[in-house]
């Protein structure tokens, strides 16, 4: 098995020590988001399908009981991480890995990743599961 690592495009933005830090990983851009993201900061503009994933994960993720009542009510950092999740389904990610228990690996959110086809895991059963078999 051949596993290329990538981080967003909006962690080098948000945190431009992780150019410097991670400067061989390919940049897998992340989804703008208008008032949120930053213009030629390297994101994409997703479609139809994409905003329904990132509103279904913002939903589940921020325990909001329906998805009109995600809007303004979350904060910076959960939009970020559905973003980010939706990142990885539009740029073919087979794989994400993160150990944020509050989202990203919430059973909901990982159930509704897998559907899409990307495997939601920590980086401990990364490292276990993935990286073992090699």
């Amino acid at each position: 098995m051949t596993l290329e690592f990538a981080i967003t495009a909006r962690s080098n933005i948000d945190n431009p020590e992780y150019l410097a830090k991670y400067k061989d990983l390919k940049v897998v851009p992340s989804v703008a988001r208008f008032g949120h993201s930053i213009w030629g900061g390297g994101e994409v503009w997703g479609g139809e399908e994409t905003s329904k994933l990132s509103n279904k994960l913002l939903s589940l993720g921020a325990n909001q009981k329906t998805i009109k009542e995600v809007g303004m009510q979350t904060n910076h950092n959960q939009r970020d991480d559905a973003d980010i999740m939706t990142a990885a389904y539009i740029n073919k990610c087979s794989i994400l890995v993160s150990d944020d228990k509050k989202f990203m690996l919430k059973n909901e959110v990982i159930d509704l990743m897998k559907k899409y086809g990307v495997t939601v895991m920590s980086s401990q059963a990364f490292i276990s599961d993935t990286l073992s078999n090699e």
